[in-house]
């Protein structure tokens, strides 16, 4: 038998013995794969399409290093997701879908590592399942799994090197080089979040009380490593573009986005108390699950120390109070993980509810530790609330805010309204009928223990998975465009657009339904000169928003649409 087949074999055998020691790692491999591809097609967002235009005029132009938009120079973010988009593009095809396939990719690698590191944290199988499946079922994070958006990648590279610091401060020194890969990596996806997880190196030498680790000789190697792939493009931009590139790279789109709001359409006012509401609104049941976390360990574990006397009797045990000294390293590592990630974006000016990606990694682990201790302690009443919890994603108004958010629907509730034909008195009376079922089950909880905590186990992850739908969005303006090649049999033009500042997603998103080389443009009414629906040369267009529309503009347009019409046009003084 040859070497190669007996290496086939020995990994066959290793991959089967890990399938079988680990089988909730392959549930949320299989549901991470569900969640991540299923019906990604659909409209761009507006950065999303600005992404994917950059990957397409990078692909067709075959210029890797330097980026273009619209034909302009393009510096707002290092290269490596546009580079895998590009190869996506490569691969499938200019689309949407083809545009997700490395955020879904990235998705999976996330789930993985927030396994092995929440396993390695807590030494339980069950916390790695537990924080893989939370990360999974949050709905802001099945948006931008699903969205050809950098935020999901970078957080893949980010937790790789946070995992690598862990296992560096306690012994594994090797770990340096892939700390070096992931933090290189990081700083290429997207600029300087990538030296976030950096701050643990401080935190955890002053309270571990080791600063000797930068001492090994796999230090140096790993910020070689780091070098190796950060450095070669930012010093080639340097040399071409100076100080230019700089000021737009870092100036711009870094520090002017701390110091001063600089979108033209403020999400949320960039109010301070935006990403609060975020979290509240847009994370599920799993929020609740993290403030109630939040309370036992700083309230009572600190009530508890000082007066000793003091027992929250079926509220939260001794036990409880154990256990969390036990894994007191481990709380404060993801603790400070977590403020590490939030506070720089809570005190910047520019606020994006993307930002707030990288708060999940961390709120995943914390709140997936806590839940492996309920279920391996089988705590009744906490359980009950857990499951509960759970079942309210029957009600209208808690299944609204996921799947109004624009890409999932909770799978019971949905299935339950869609295929037996209940309205929303039909799914509370069933609501009722499932919290009775548990209210029976904790009733005989002594002579039924593993019959709770199945039932319990299957509420809390049947009602909190999500089934992806493909939102439209910007439908509208795919549809436009589909029009105007139709009219120019896909040749370049140029698009105008004379409309009110709520629609500034058009010259975001259109270039890439557009013919390679168009061009799109804002201007204001008294630029456009209209020509005549007989004459239109078929390179120019403009497209009047509804409040725009004129009677002579009315009677020359080429199509008319809910929104607005579109007419053959130049624009005048360009």
């Amino acid at each position: 038998m040859s070497g190669l087949n007996i290496f086939h074999i020995r990994m066959r055998k290793k991959i089967l013995e890990f399938a079988r020691l680990n089988p909730g790692f392959l549930f949320l491999a299989a549901y991470g794969i569900f969640s991540a591809f299923y019906k990604t097609a659909g409209s761009f967002a507006t950065d999303e399409a600005i992404y994917g235009q950059v990957a397409r005029e990078s692909l067709l132009s075959h210029s890797f290093l330097i980026l273009h938009w619209q034909g302009l120079l393009w510096f707002e973010k290092p290269p490596l997701f546009i580079w895998l988009t590009a190869l996506a593009f490569k691969l499938f095809g200019f689309s949407e879908a083809a545009a997700r396939v490395f955020p879904g990719l990235f998705s999976l690698a996330s789930t993985a590592i927030l396994y092995f590191l929440a396993r390695d944290i807590f030494k339980s199988k069950m916390a790695g399942f537990f924080s893989g499946f939370i990360f999974l079922t949050i709905p802001l994070i099945h948006l931008y799994s699903r969205s050809a958006m950098m935020d999901i990648p970078v957080g893949t590279f980010d937790i790789l090197t946070v995992w690598g610091i862990w296992k560096i401060f306690h012994g594994e020194t090797k770990w340096w080089l892939t700390v070096g890969l992931s933090l290189g990596l990081s700083v290429m996806t997207k600029s300087v979040v990538g030296f976030l997880p950096l701050a643990l190196f401080p935190l955890m030498s002053i309270v571990l009380k080791k600063y000797n680790i930068y001492e090994e000789r796999y230090f140096w190697k790993g910020l070689g490593v780091f070098f190796l792939i950060s450095l070669p493009w930012h010093a080639y931009m340097t040399w071409r573009y100076g100080q230019t590139f700089w000021d737009i790279y870092l100036g711009f789109h870094v520090f002017s986005r701390f110091f001063r709001p600089i979108l033209p359409h403020p999400w949320q006012n960039n109010s301070p108390w935006a990403y609060f509401t975020l979290l509240e609104e847009r994370s599920g049941l799993w929020i609740w699950v993290f403030l109630i976390l939040t309370s036992a360990l700083l309230g009572i574990f600190f009530i508890s120390i000082r007066n000793k006397k003091f027992n929250p009797e079926n509220v939260i045990s001794q036990e409880f109070i154990s256990w969390a000294k036990e894994n007191k390293k481990g709380w404060f590592f993801l603790y400070g993980w977590l403020l590490i990630v939030f506070l720089p974006f809570l005190l910047a000016e520019t606020k994006l509810p993307n930002y707030m990606v990288l708060v999940y990694y961390p709120l995943s682990i914390l709140t997936g530790g806590f839940l492996a201790y309920l279920f391996k302690r089988s705590k009744p009443i906490s359980l009950f609330l857990l499951a509960a919890g759970s079942l309210l994603n029957f009600l209208p108004e808690l299944r609204l805010r996921t799947s109004d958010f624009g890409e999932a629907h909770i799978f019971f509730p949905e299935s339950l309204i869609h295929f037996l034909h209940f309205g929303n008195l039909g799914s509370e009376a069933a609501l009722a009928a499932e919290i009775a079922a548990l209210l029976v089950f904790f009733r005989h909880y002594r002579s039924r223990k593993n019959y709770l905590k199945n039932a319990a186990l299957a509420a809390i992850i049947g009602m909190n998975l999500l089934v992806p739908f493909s939102p439209l969005r910007n439908e509208f303006i795919k549809k436009l465009a589909g029009d105007i090649n139709g009219y120019t049999q896909n040749r370049p033009i140029v698009l105008y657009i004379i409309a009110q500042s709520d629609y500034y997603a058009f010259n975001c998103v259109s270039p890439f339904y557009l013919p390679p080389g168009s061009r799109v443009k804002n201007v204001n009414e008294q630029s456009a000169e209209i020509i005549p629906k007989q004459s239109a040369d078929r390179n120019s267009f403009c497209f009047f928003e509804k409040n725009f529309l004129g009677k002579n503009i009315a009677e020359q347009s080429l199509k008319r649409y809910q929104y607005g019409a579109l007419v053959g046009c130049r624009a005048k003084n360009f």
